[in-house]
């Protein structure tokens, strides 16, 4: 599937499984509430990237 020709919900959802696949690899490994932080501890950074991106501009 070529993802730049797909719609925003194609994209979503491989957006998903990428993220859900990197998560999973460590299962049994990390407790569920690391793995919710490690997904909050991205979420802050991609907010800090496009913030800074936005003064950039």
């Amino acid at each position: 599937m070529d993802l730049l020709r797909s719609g925003p919900v194609d994209l979503s959802r491989a957006m998903v499984r990428d993220v859900l696949e990197a998560i999973h690899k460590y299962d049994g490994t990390v407790p569920f509430a690391l793995a919710v932080g490690v997904l909050e501890m991205c979420k802050a950074q991609l907010i800090e990237d496009a913030a800074a991106e936005d003064e950039d501009d």
